[in-house]
């Protein structure tokens, strides 16, 4: 029962969920596998369906695909424009690396998928992030706590 919580509550951020299950009795090993276990649910939940909530956005606002002109584009403004640019710039290691720790997983992976960058490429430096981040987490913790051998 313990596992499930922290991995539900992994879903949503994991430094709650790692600094909570570290305050009670479970052992640094289950709270390391549910957290990342968690997260990656999430992560891998978020990227797989946010194409159907653009498009559904899209529906709602009633914007059609966008379609070639001669250069008379439409420049994105705004927190989509700063959001591109930082894709642009960091792509999916940076979202990676910086993102989980920064937003948590979930919403990294979200930004990811809405300026454009490829699952295959997004999912897998989420998922290097979020053990990586989760392991240096838990285990730090543990450290601190006088837990960790």
């Amino acid at each position: 029962m313990e596992f499930l919580i922290i991995a539900v509550a992994s879903m949503l951020n994991n430094t709650i969920a790692i600094g909570g299950a570290s305050a009670t009795n479970v052992d640094t090993e289950t709270i390391f596998l549910a957290s990342s276990v968690g997260s990656l649910v999430g992560i891998v939940f978020i990227v797989l369906m946010m194409d159907a909530v653009i498009g559904y956005i899209r529906r709602f606002r009633g914007v059609t695909e966008p379609v070639a002109t001669d250069g008379d584009e439409d420049e994105p403004s705004g927190a989509s424009a700063r959001a591109q640019a930082i894709a642009d710039r960091y792509g999916a290691p940076g979202l990676g690396v910086l993102g989980v720790p920064l937003v948590g997983g979930t919403v990294a992976a979200g930004v990811g998928r809405g300026v454009g960058i490829a699952k295959t490429k997004l999912l897998v430096w989420l998922c290097v992030g979020t053990v990586v981040f989760c392991a240096l987490l838990t285990y730090g913790i543990a450290f601190i706590d006088g837990k960790a051998g």
